[in-house]
């Protein structure tokens, strides 16, 4: 962390022991890491799923590139892209995952902030928070798409 930071060890010791952390580093860490987590989002049971029938095979993953919505205890519903794999990116939790929000699913008057949420802000959710899934374009198809266009 104290490296991710940029500042020495000693430093960051004394910031974990309460010391005021400079508002910059302490927004940089919330945007790498993020501060959301499972506990943040609504549970739901069961999720829907969609995907193109014609294209794609269903899939019982959640995978990069998925689109999910989430409903955070507080705050509006939101749309996001699925970023972190807890198999390549390490992640201990065999039930997290993580992306980034792309939109206030309703809200007409949301910006770039809403609700106390932004756009482009990493949050980490579990398989229970995701009410709806879109599943992204298979490696394959995409590949198939371009070279027919290309032709």
């Amino acid at each position: 962390m104290a490296t991710l930071l940029k500042i020495d060890e000693r430093t960051y010791q004394r910031y974990e022991l309460d010391t005021e952390m400079p508002v910059k580093l302490w927004n940089l860490l919330l945007r790498v890491w993020g501060s959301r987590h499972p506990v943040d989002f609504e549970q739901t049971r069961p999720m829907t799923r969609d995907w193109n029938r014609d294209r794609d095979i269903e899939r019982d993953t959640i995978e990069r590139g998925d689109v999910v919505e989430l409903q955070p205890v507080v705050g509006p519903l939101l749309r996001a892209t699925v970023c972190l794999d807890r198999v390549h990116d390490g992640l201990v939790d065999e039930q997290s995952y993580g992306a980034f929000v792309t939109e206030f699913v309703g809200a007409v008057d949301g910006g770039q902030e809403y609700r106390g949420f932004f756009i482009g802000e990493r949050v980490t959710f579990a398989r229970a928070n995701v009410i709806h899934l879109d599943q992204r374009v298979p490696a394959t198809a995409a590949r198939q798409a371009s070279a027919e266009a290309a032709r």
